[in-house]
């Protein structure tokens, strides 16, 4: 079981938990983010403001970072720069899979960023025994968050309801799957 949580370093990237200060900084006063902790906000590193105020609010319920509520601001290292957030939707479920997610600032979109932070979550996720499967929703359709899993070994699994989300594509890699894609 992933006991504790920590920054996941890429080959360019640096996955840094987000804490409640970060959290705080970048929904009460952005502008001051980058004189605290020395990272320049990219424009369009979150989609949805409202994923901030979810996190916030998981932090503050537990009163300690989870790997599995908490998301990890995505750190281009040589620029400085947040230019994205990544994370998990949550623990593992009864069967063992747990959802990833994560969004890149469009100015660094269509450089493989997106794979590196879809791989790194995968590979922290099956860090923990009781995961079991690693899965991922997108749109219907082809589109960039497609060709990022495919490239990742997902497999896609067929359409489901999402309750936020409505109808999106499931896909999945399983522990067995990432084990044999990672030896490749």
């Amino acid at each position: 079981m992933i006991k504790r949580l920590a920054p996941i370093a890429t080959a360019r990237l640096a996955l840094e938990p987000c804490r409640l200060r970060h959290l705080e900084v970048l929904l009460n006063n952005a502008e001051d983010f980058s004189a605290i902790f020395g990272w320049n906000i990219i424009p369009g590193y979150c989609e949805s403001s409202g994923a901030l105020e979810f996190s916030l609010q998981k932090l503050k319920e537990r009163n300690s970072p989870s790997p599995w509520w908490a998301p990890f601001l995505v750190i281009h290292r040589r620029d400085k720069a947040l230019i994205g957030l990544a994370g998990y939707k949550g623990p593992p479920d009864p069967s063992g899979s747990v959802e990833i997610g994560y969004g890149i600032a469009p100015a660094y979109r269509g450089k493989g960023l997106a794979t590196e932070t879809a791989r790194a979550l995968m590979e922290y996720a099956f860090e923990d025994p009781t995961v079991r499967a690693v899965l991922a929703h997108t749109p219907p359709g082809e589109n960039p968050s497609v060709s990022v899993l495919r490239k990742c070994g997902l497999k896609e699994m067929g359409s489901v309801m999402d309750r936020i989300d409505g109808k999106v594509t499931r896909w999945q890699m399983t522990r067995t799957a990432f084990q044999a894609h990672s030896v490749l």
